[in-house]
C-alpha cells in the first residue's frame, strides 16, 4: 500500500512499491493528477434516393383493382421519405381499356402503400372481356447509417483545489478518461466512479472530476 507521511519543513515522505520519494507540498499541491479523455462518436447520416417499381399487369372487368407496395429494400433499411410525399408517382405502362388511377392516401406509411388501378370493359356482341393496364410507381426513400468515428481528445493537468467538468457530446458512444495520480498510478474510467483521492460523477451530458485531497494537504 501506499503511504503518504508529513515530514519536516513541508516534505512530504512518500512510500511507492517500496521506494521512498521526497516532495514538497507545494510540489502535490500544484498538480494532483495528468489526464488524458478521449471519446468515440455515433454519427447519422441521412441517404435519400427514388425507386421505380414495376408493379406488373392489372387485368379484369369492370373493377377497382388495389395492389400493396412494400418500401423497396425493406431489409437493408430503406424506408419510403414521407417528407416528400408529393414525389410519389404512378407511371403508366400499355394496357387496354385500363389505367393507373390512384393511390389510397391513409396507406402510406414508411413501410410501404396501396395504389390502385382502374380497368374496364371491352364487351361487344361476342361476349364480355377483361381489360387490362400495366402499372409502374416512382417513391422516394431514405436510409439512416451510422458509423462511429473518434472524437476530439484533451489533455490536462488537475489539481486539489477545483473541480474539471468534462462536456460530453449528444452522439457518444463512449468516452475513455486515463488519469495518473500524483503517487503514480493509472486509473482508467469509462463513466461514473471513485478513488481515494478523487471521485468522477456523471450530471446530465458531463462528468465531473472532483479532487478529495489528503488530510495532510
Amino acid at each position: 500500500m501506499n503511504k503518504l507521511n508529513v515530514g519536516a519543513e513541508g516534505q512530504l515522505g512518500f512510500e511507492f512499491l517500496g521506494i521512498e520519494e521526497i516532495m514538497t507540498v507545494v510540489d502535490v499541491a500544484e498538480k494532483a493528477f495528468d489526464f488524458y479523455a478521449e471519446v468515440e462518436l455515433v454519427l447519422k447520416n441521412e441517404m435519400t434516393d427514388t425507386r421505380t417499381i414495376n408493379l406488373g399487369q392489372f387485368r379484369r372487368r369492370n373493377s377497382r383493382v388495389p395492389r400493396a407496395v412494400a418500401a423497396p429494400d425493406a431489409a437493408l433499411g430503406w424506408c419510403l421519405d414521407l417528407t416528400r410525399r408529393e414525389d410519389i408517382h404512378l407511371l403508366p405502362g400499355g394496357g387496354d381499356h385500363g389505367r393507373c388511377e390512384g393511390i389510397e392516401d391513409a396507406s402510406i406509411t414508411e413501410n410501404g402503400l396501396t395504389m390502385f388501378a382502374r380497368v374496364d370493359n371491352r364487351d361487344n356482341w361476342l361476349g364480355t372481356h377483361d381489360t387490362w393496364v400495366d402499372c409502374s410507381i416512382s417513391l422516394p426513400v431514405y436510409r439512416m447509417e451510422t458509423r462511429e468515428e473518434d472524437g476530439p481528445t484533451r489533455t490536462g493537468e488537475l489539481s486539489w483545489n477545483r473541480d474539471e467538468t468534462f462536456e460530453l457530446p449528444p452522439n457518444l458512444r463512449s468516452v475513455h478518461i486515463d488519469v495518473t495520480t500524483f503517487d503514480r498510478r493509472s486509473r482508467v474510467f469509462t463513466g461514473a466512479g471513485s478513488d481515494r483521492f478523487f471521485d468522477v460523477k456523471s450530471e446530465g451530458r458531463s462528468l465531473i472530476f472532483r479532487p478529495r485531497p489528503p488530510r495532510d494537504l
